[in-house]
């Protein structure tokens, strides 16, 4: 039994792999389409970008915190009451903004403990 195409010694070429925790460089696009989720708990390790259209009044809570993630809820609400659970952040405004009918972006980034969030307007 035999490997075609095999030049040299094969352990030497799997140990010659990139380490996949340096740096690297990539030629391909890195996404994934949006993860819908209307019941306003956000699964980190799901995906980085979100959309939500709650049915009822919600709590935007984060779980499986990851240091350093970033990412985007397309949030689109009918006007339900919107709050925030103890480890999900927000200036004293984002509650009532996005407790107001209409479309948003709200942006979040997660520290490993706390999801930080900020929105748009109102889009038109």
């Amino acid at each position: 039994q035999y490997i075609n195409s095999v030049t040299s010694n094969v352990q030497t070429q799997i140990d010659a792999k990139p380490d996949l925790s340096d740096d690297q460089t990539w030629t391909g696009s890195q996404r994934s389409p949006l993860l819908t989720d209307n019941d306003g708990s956000f699964d980190l390790n799901a995906r980085n970008n979100f959309f939500c259209t709650p049915a009822g009044n919600i709590t935007l809570t984060f779980t499986n915190h990851t240091s350093g993630q970033s990412g985007y809820i397309l949030f689109v609400n009918s006007g339900h009451t919107i709050s925030l659970a103890a480890t999900t952040k927000a200036d004293a405004n984002l509650t009532a903004t996005l407790s107001t009918a209409g479309t948003y972006l709200v942006s979040y980034f997660d520290n490993g403990t706390n999801a930080y969030l900020t929105t748009s307007a109102v889009f038109v």
